[in-house]
């Protein structure tokens, strides 16, 4: 405007802005593979997985492994001209041409290669210059996680600098730091999350543990909150936060652990020291495990590496030096053989990412190894169905099997108005009988090719329906269920037919050691242990010796004797054996087989019987005298006009007592004034 006081002035209503854009569209890059995979919202529901030449079994299976544990759920893996979400392509460089013109060149002499390409339909073009370079990178793809990098190619090299891919925490006999498991700490809010430990266990049903927590807390808390503590979503206990430290333990009983998807959940309740009238709650609490916390786990009865639990929890003995025999012909089975190899890599690792794979028995070095045989036709091989267990053989001849699984099944909760019904319900619940005859059939057994290895099979009793069994098998109700040498299930049940033997000339494992290993430790433990034990001796109660009853014999007037033939055989039972039945003690009526004995005289009867009570006679002398022996020397009796706890005290705690008394003894001799020093 014009004028002494002249200024712009910006007028919107005729004023124009124009832009010009132009889409760029960018390659798809590593990162993004690496994202879509990870996240729940854009995770493929089926990925196609294209393989050829000699080690396509390998490559599936590995490929298949590596996408579940990038996923948060499970897809479908299919093979073929199916249509999927995501598609994993191997291919040499020299047929990079055919599958894209797109992609960038790359010089035959450089190393195998990750390629991420595609828009809408994303893949991933694993390359390498040979088939020997394709599995490498199919293994390194199985086992190690992918970079963040932005760009569109990868090579080997750089997948074997990343991290490996998370396995599962797997715990055995021994003591764990807690901060050594998780991190467990908790964010300064009032309603903090709780924290939850993942871990499996192979001998999970033999197996207590003890949980040490170290627990501290700030002063605005007020002593009404707690800390809760949850195994598998059961309360196992809580404690008060009323002290800024505190250190307080946990017992985990036998029977509340599962093989795989044991959760530890820490949940704190806090409430504020001040009552205030709105809701605001002054100040940022503080919860904190401390870095002493301790899990100890207890295996007292170690279940044998044949156990489907330990395959179950960790992969048993085919984690290392292991052949998989993959016997799938049709897609369909071949999807499903490539689903239980995914769905076992979700549950213990990537252990299987080394395994030789093969799709026959005809490969010499899969004799030499631990075998893991899956698919339908798995006991094409004569020596290997010859050497199956018995349960095996009658499975595969067609026979069906019962059981009671009342007494071995969950307790299940029934409310109902009526009292009546409600307990009719409960004991029509507990009474079911279950009964399969086709269906999924798995089993661990010494290997008949190699003296100490193991075969494990994963297959069905019939020709058809493999699709279905690893459907079932793959859920967790059925998975942490396996438990024995044999098991059968269909997909409502599961039954354990045969118990787990042990594989003569298989490598022994080594129990994890509890105490520290200093060699001056060990030494010095080794010293206390001796010198408790010789102490031990000295204070050892002799036990009382009860007075033999009188025997009497009775003489049979007719010989009587057993044939071979009606002895009672040792083979196992037709039918499997349940829960209930397995032996645990042997029983009261127990009665040997009735062997025949020599006739004997009265007259020699009568000698015996006098020799007998001589020898009784000079026992109890014998006896009596070595009894007041030891009274006078004072080894094992104690005076009766002692008091109760000093005649209960243990070796080790009147040891500690003696030398306390000779301390005390020392002391006051040299801290006594002597005759020449008193002036």
């Amino acid at each position: 405007t014009p004028g002494e006081n002249a200024h712009w002035v910006l007028d919107l209503e005729h004023s124009k802005l124009t832009s010009r854009a132009r889409a760029k569209q960018r390659s798809v890059q590593i990162s993004d593979i690496k994202t879509r995979l990870a996240n729940p919202m854009t995770a493929p529901k089926t990925v196609r997985i294209i393989a050829h030449g000699p080690n396509k079994t390998a490559l599936r299976a590995l490929s298949a492994q590596g996408v579940a544990l990038r996923t948060p759920n499970l897809p479908a893996f299919v093979v073929g001209n199916s249509r999927a979400d995501f598609e994993i392509v191997f291919a040499r460089f020299d047929e990079l041409p055919q599958l894209a013109t797109s992609l960038p060149p790359i010089a035959p002499t450089s190393g195998p290669v990750i390629i991420a390409d595609g828009i809408q339909k994303p893949r991933l073009i694993m390359s390498a210059a040979d088939d020997d370079g394709l599995l490498e990178l199919a293994r390194a793809f199985a086992s190690h996680k992918l970079t963040t990098a932005r760009r569109s190619k990868l090579s080997v090299y750089e997948l074997y600098t990343n991290e490996d891919l998370s396995q599962t925490v797997n715990l055995e006999h021994g003591r764990y730091m807690l901060n050594s498991l998780k991190q467990v700490t908790f964010k300064p809010s009032w309603q903090p999350d709780s924290q939850t430990l993942e871990f499996s266990i192979d001998s999970a049903p033999t197996t207590t543990a003890e949980l040490v927590l170290d627990v501290r807390s700030a002063p605005e808390l007020a002593k009404t909150s707690r800390l809760r503590v949850l195994l598998n979503g059961q309360s196992i206990g809580y404690t008060y936060l009323d002290k800024a430290k505190k250190r307080v333990r946990f017992a985990l009983p036998a029977g509340q652990f599962k093989p795989t998807g044991n959760r530890l959940t820490f949940a704190p309740m806090l409430t504020p020291t001040e009552k205030t009238p709105c809701l605001h709650k002054p100040g940022a609490p503080l919860v904190n495990i401390g870095e002493h916390s301790v899990l100890r786990v207890n295996d007292n009865a170690p279940l044998p590496r044949s156990d489907l639990t330990v395959f179950a929890a960790n992969g048993g003995p085919f984690a290392n030096n292991t052949s998989i025999v993959m016997t799938a012909k049709s897609a369909k089975d071949i999807s499903a053989s490539l689903k239980f190899l995914a769905y076992a890599a979700r549950q213990f690792g990537p252990r299987l990412a080394n395994a030789n794979y093969a799709d026959s028995f005809d490969n010499a070095h899969v004799k030499t190894s631990n075998i893991l045989v899956i698919g339908p036709h798995a006991f094409t091989n004569k020596t290997l169905s010859m050497a199956a267990p018995r349960t095996v053989k009658t499975a595969l001849a067609g026979q069906a099997v019962n059981m009671n699984i009342g007494a071995v099944s969950k307790p299940q909760k029934q409310a109902s108005l009526s009292s009546d019904l409600a307990f009719r319900l409960a004991a029509r619940t507990s009474t079911r009988t279950v009964r399969i005859r086709s269906g999924g059939l798995a089993s661990v057994f010494a290997s008949p090719f190699t003296k100490g290895r193991y075969i494990g099979v994963f297959t069905t009793n019939t020709s058809t329906g493999f699709a279905n069994a690893v459907k079932a098998i793959t859920r967790p109700s059925h998975w942490n269920t396996m438990s024995g040498g044999v098991v059968r299930w269909n997909t409502s049940s599961l039954i354990s037919t045969q118990n787990a033997l042990t594989v003569t000339g298989a490598p022994v494992k080594v129990r994890k050691k509890t105490v520290s290993d200093s060699p001056l430790i060990a030494k010095l433990q080794n010293a206390w242990t001796g010198t408790q034990n010789k102490f031990a001796a000295l204070f050892e109660r002799t036990p009382k010796t009860r007075k033999s009853a009188q025997r009497t014999v009775q003489t049979t007037p007719k010989e009587h004797t057993k044939t071979s033939a009606s002895i009672p055989s040792l083979r196992g039972a037709s039918n499997p054996i349940s829960y209930s039945q397995k032996p645990k003690m042997r029983p009261a009526n127990f009665k040997l087989p009735q062997i025949s004995q020599p006739k004997i005289s009265v007259a020699e009867l009568k000698q015996s019987m006098n020799i007998n009570q001589i020898n009784r006679s000079l026992e109890k002398k014998f006896s009596g005298l070595k009894h007041q022996g030891q009274k006078i020397v004072g080894r094992t009796e104690i005076p009766s006009f002692m008091p109760d706890w000093l005649k209960n005290v243990k070796s080790a705690q009147a040891m500690l007592l003696l030398l306390i008394c000779l301390g005390a003894i020392l002391i006051l001799f040299f801290a006594s004034p002597k005759a020449n020093d008193i002036r």
